[in-house]
């Protein structure tokens, strides 16, 4: 068995520490009631949003009594805008959905996502 320096992490066999430490942070990252990432879809009718965070492609239900934030500025859910970044605050129910109960939207846009269908132009 190799000698282990003071300092040294060892890993499990097959797995570097920064794969462990990753691992253990996706782990805490899930059961937090909170995320962070791009809005990828917001489907109004469902009230559904997929947001991309660092840990994949997640999907969170909001209902009418949600706040959704831009700033200081209450807006409603049609104001989201794909691909801008968001985090929200969210619960499980009794029934295991997701439902989130506080969105704050940062505004900055990304270039997979448009600002909305609204502000594309016509073609001249």
């Amino acid at each position: 068995m190799p000698a282990v320096s003071p300092g040294q992490e060892t890993a499990p066999a097959g797995k570097t520490t920064n794969t462990v430490a990753g691992e253990a942070a996706k782990l805490r990252r899930a059961q937090l009631p909170f995320a962070k990432g791009v809005l990828q879809a917001n489907d109004l009718l469902r009230r559904l949003l997929k947001l991309k965070t660092e840990d994949g492609v997640r999907t969170f239900a909001y209902t009418e009594h949600t706040y959704i934030f831009r700033g200081k500025e209450k807006i409603t859910p049609d104001k989201l805008v794909v691909g801008e970044t968001i985090a929200l605050k969210f619960y499980t129910d009794k029934e295991g959905r997701v439902l989130v109960y506080r969105i704050k939207a940062y505004g900055t846009i990304h270039p997979a996502g448009t600002k909305s269908i609204d502000a594309i132009e016509p073609a001249r």
